[in-house]
């Protein structure tokens, strides 16, 4: 008698959580026409500044796919273009938040895969050996993101 019991428990707990998790289109401050919007447009932000325009606008759509897809845009523009960090130091001075923003989704983006161990080791090379002048302590924080970030099986997308 005592697993069906158990097997109830667990299909009311599967039921509950998946409630609880809120949808973006659920969001007050994020109603669904803005969701759908700010998921097309966080993939494609391919600069800072892009990226910064998204932030402003959206901010309060990231969570759940939005988030994945703004994550993987922040991997892109920091392994794909480290020449632009410049750019994100400048914006980032600025705009504390939006630091906080790059440096977290940096993690998650690594933590979801999205980017190879490959790019993770040239990641922490480069902001080691090509970081730009004036920006150590955001290279530092970078690599220091990368280093936190668990690595599941990020070796299989070498």
């Amino acid at each position: 008698m005592e697993r069906p019991r158990t097997r109830r428990a667990l299909f009311v707990f599967l039921i509950l959580a998946s409630f609880s998790s809120v949808s973006h289109a659920q969001r007050k401050d994020c109603p669904t026409s803005k969701a759908e919007q700010a998921e097309t447009r966080a993939g494609m932000a391919r600069s800072w500044d892009a990226l910064y325009s998204w932030y402003k606008e959206y901010r309060a759509c990231d969570d759940g796919v939005i988030a994945e897809t703004s994550s993987a845009a922040v991997g892109n523009l920091i392994v794909a273009h480290w020449n632009t960090l410049p750019r994100f130091g400048q914006i980032a001075k600025r705009d504390v938040a939006f630091r906080q923003f790059v440096i977290t989704h940096l993690g998650w983006t690594i933590e979801m895969e999205d980017i190879s161990a490959k790019d993770v080791e040239a990641l922490k090379r480069n902001s080691k050996t090509r970081c730009p002048a004036g920006l150590t302590k955001l290279c530092n924080e970078l690599r220091t993101a990368a280093d936190a970030a668990p690595q599941m099986s990020n070796s299989s997308k070498q």
